[in-house]
Parts: structure tokens; sequence; C-alpha cells
């Protein structure tokens, strides 16, 4: 009972607020664990230096999440924030973090498709719904950006090199913004998430501008569309 009231809440805080049909939100990232343990820097000086490097590196990062009626795209943006930094080590830190990557997430099918490497010989397309992901919704709130968010948690549970692996997921959604788009492959959650941990790394909004032109346009959706269904076939 107490789940359908809270619900029903945010249905009601939600109704009436105006959000337009496109627009773009602007994230920073962080490391939110660090493997630069003094374990590490006995065993391997180089190692915990060049850790150290990439909770440094992460903080430069940006990625923007652009939505236009019910699709989305979320990337990251591979531009230095200073000459002074080495453009080789600071595209290595960020494959590591996040990979050559774009998710295209559809909100009338519930569904988020992982587009890497597009139209290059290493291009593959992964196909995430709304079934993929249980999410337990909780009361918890903080504030991010002046805006109330509540906290969802949910598991992702993968197999890579023969090994199982799941992580921990933390999304804070906000009712207030009743856009179901997230940072990365998650879809369909009830609010614009404006912060998101996963494993060791976090996404948490800088920007919110719901009325601004978009990067996606007709040309790029029916490429990336292009993309999904060649694959598709494929499998």
């Amino acid at each position: 009972m107490k789940t359908t009231l809270f619900f029903l809440f945010l249905s009601l805080f939600s109704f009436g607020q105006k959000i337009t049909n496109e627009g773009k939100i602007t994230y920073s990232t962080f490391y939110n664990e660090s493997e630069a343990t003094e374990e590490l820097k006995r065993k391997s000086l180089w190692q915990y230096q060049f850790e150290l490097e990439k909770i440094k590196m992460a903080e430069n990062f940006t990625f923007e999440l652009h939505y236009k009626d019910s699709i989305s795209c979320f990337k990251g943006l591979k531009k230095l924030p200073s000459d002074a930094i080495d453009i080789k080590k600071y595209n290595t830190i960020f494959n590591q973090f996040y990979g050559n990557v774009v998710f295209y997430t559809s909100k009338s099918k519930a569904v988020s498709n992982e587009i890497g490497y597009l139209n290059s010989e290493y291009e593959y397309v992964i196909k995430y719904d709304s079934n993929n992901f249980v999410w337990k919704y909780t009361n918890e709130t903080k504030l991010i950006s002046g805006y109330t968010c509540y906290k969802a948690e949910t598991e992702w549970k993968f197999h890579a090199r023969g090994k199982d692996y799941t992580y921990k997921v933390i999304a804070w959604y906000c009712p207030e913004i009743p856009l179901p788009f997230c940072p990365n492959k998650y879809p369909s959650l009830p609010g614009l998430v404006l912060e998101l941990s996963e494993a060791k790394r976090t996404w948490i909004v800088n920007k919110i501008e719901l009325n601004t032109k978009s990067d996606i346009n007709d040309v790029y959706i029916k490429e990336l569309e292009k993309v999904i269904e060649k694959h598709s076939k494929k499998s």
C-alpha cells in the first residue's frame, strides 16, 4: 500500500511539469573507489601513480545526454580540458573509464542500445531492456542541483573472460523532470537520472538544459537505427 501511495505521489508531483521535447543534460564524472592503495604502492610505484592519475583525469571528463521526443543519446566528449594534458594518456584513461560507446535509448520501447566503435570494423550493438534490471525504489532523497532526487538500486550481472560478475548500481532520479532517460544503459526510470553510480565510477549532472537544441536529428537517428538493425540480423 505504501509503495502504491509513493508512486501515486510521484505521478501527481510530476503531472503538469513543463518539459520540452528537446534538450541536453551535461554530466561530470569521478571515480568513487580508488585502487591507489598502500599495498599497490609497495608492489608497483608506477601502477600506484597511474591510479592516482586516473582519479585526477576522470574529473576532467564531460558526458552529454541529448534527448528529442521519445529518444535519447548518451556519449562522452573526447576533448582535452587543457593543452598541458597528455592526449595519449587522456584517451587511455577515458577508454578505461567508459570506452568508445554511444547509448541510444527509446522511451517508447523501453530499450537502450549500446553501440560501440560506430562505423569501424569493431562496431557492435548490445541491447538492454527494462526486464534486464529489477529496481528497488526507496523513499531516500537528496538534493542535486536544486532538485529533489529519489534513490533507486539494482544490480548488473554479466559474463566476461570466463567469469561471472555482479556490481551494484545506484541511480538518483528526479520525478520533477519526468524524462525516463539516464546515463549509460538503464532505460525507463520514473524521472531524469541526475546521478548514477555503477561499480567504481559515478556520473553527476552539472548542467540541465530542458529547452535547447540537441545533437539528435533525423539523419543521426537513421544512422543509429540502421546500425542496430544490421546487427540484429546477425544475432
